[in-house]
């Protein structure tokens, strides 16, 4: 990656989300790789709901990204080596080239990638997703729990008021 600061649509390339990168972290580059691509971030050990060992990273100010590198035990140190298989922008100040970015309201979002098509409900955090008729198969949008799901089901096409994204995340597999 060069060390130029580039810029789409006004996108500061740090914090530009791509198919297979976000700001200065790439897909595939293993932890001591992304420490050097930004020296000034925090590195620190977490976990989700799941159980899962993550990697927070957090910017200058106040930016955060959270990566997964298929480490198996969170109470763990930290494994330099392993490769980067996922990575999740939390935040508005990260967006896509076409300014989606956490915190977009939904109706803004359908206007430039098209109508909701699924709204899904994840089994065991309950964590909601969701899909737009055109954007990106790279990009995975989490929602912020607004999706009105029928009694007893995990998927819809409805969202109450104040829809957003949460966050959006890329990894190397796309949309299933």
């Amino acid at each position: 990656m060069s060390a130029k600061i580039a810029t789409v649509a006004g996108i500061p390339d740090s914090l530009l989300i791509l198919p297979g990168r976000i700001g200065r972290i790439e897909l595939g580059m293993t932890i001591a790789q992304a420490r050097g691509a930004i020296p000034s971030a925090t590195f620190e050990r977490t976990s989700d709901g799941e159980g899962a060992a993550l990697v927070a990273v957090t910017l200058g100010h106040g930016e955060a990204l959270t990566l997964f590198a298929g480490e198996g035990d969170p109470a763990a140190p930290i494994d330099e080596s392993k490769r980067i298989e996922f990575i999740e922008a939390h935040g508005p100040a990260f967006r896509t080239p076409e300014d989606i970015h956490p915190g977009a309201l939904i109706p803004d979002v359908e206007r430039t990638y098209g109508r909701t098509v699924r709204i899904v409900r994840s089994e065991i955090e309950s964590r909601q997703f969701i899909e737009f008729e055109h954007s990106p198969l790279a990009y995975i949008y989490r929602l912020n729990e607004k999706g009105a799901f029928p009694e007893g089901s995990r998927e819809t096409t409805k969202y109450g008021p104040g829809a957003a994204i949460h966050s959006i995340s890329i990894s190397g597999r796309g949309r299933e």
